[in-house]
């Protein structure tokens, strides 16, 4: 078969990323090569999962990272933490060809909203720009809509 798991304390690096978890099985698309080496599909990872970036941490208890489409679900009890802050969400997808992080409101969809809020507000006043202050509201009003 074209899957492999790995168990205990495993770390996944790609560029500035890393992703560790206590579990994660590795999908391969395709046969392996003469040299022993096939491209990865997906990774599925469980257990304690935490995905870093120079400027963010997300801790969950699930992800799928899909290759193909470049972009990394986390679910389970997701908790996003950067510099300014931390929100929670049931589920957070992050598309790594655009950057773009899209959470999942959930129960507490009007607390999260709220913090989301008031967070971007203060980063914007900082900035004093008004154009960034119309993009946040126009970033958010589709983060509300989901």
């Amino acid at each position: 078969e074209n899957i492999a798991l790995f168990t205990g304390n495993v770390v996944v690096t790609q560029s500035e990323m890393s992703l560790l978890s206590d579990r994660i099985t590795v999908f391969y698309q395709g046969d392996r090569s003469k040299d022993n080496s096939s491209s990865i599909s997906r990774l599925d990872a469980s257990g304690n999962v935490i995905m870093t970036s120079p400027t963010e941490t997300i801790k969950s208890t699930w992800g799928v990272y899909d290759f193909k489409k470049k972009i990394i679900t986390l679910g389970g009890n997701v908790e996003f933490s950067n510099a300014d802050g931390q929100i929670k969400s049931p589920r957070l997808q992050v598309n790594l060809s655009t950057g773009k992080i899209t959470m999942d409101a959930g129960q507490d969809e009007k607390i999260i909203r709220a913090e989301l809020l008031v967070n971007l507000f203060l980063l914007e006043f900082k900035s004093k720009t008004k154009k960034k202050i119309i993009n946040t509201i126009l970033n958010l009003s589709v983060f509300c809509l989901k």
